[in-house]
């Protein structure tokens, strides 16, 4: 997370109220940095590929999946014109 983004800790006192201060759940992390990197609109990079290996993951381990099946493809997008026409 880039120096300007880091705010100055607060004792723990946000993680009181839930219990978190000796046992953090790594999805506090994961929206703590959303948080304070993006107002929590979206994912940032630590995150966004924790999430992403955990739904790729199981994925990649399928004998039956796409990603074994067909290892080459690549998603496409159809541009907005197509679409509407």
């Amino acid at each position: 997370m880039p120096a300007a983004d880091r705010r100055p800790g607060n004792g723990g006192t946000e993680l009181q109220p839930n219990g978190f201060q000796s046992s953090t759940p790594l999805w506090y992390y994961v929206r703590k940095e959303a948080e304070l990197v993006a107002d929590g609109v979206h994912l940032r990079p630590v995150g966004g590929r924790i999430v992403a290996e955990v739904l790729i993951g199981p994925l990649e381990s399928d004998p039956a999946s796409y990603l074994v099946q067909k290892p080459k493809w690549t998603p496409t997008l159809t541009s907005a014109e197509r679409r509407s026409g």
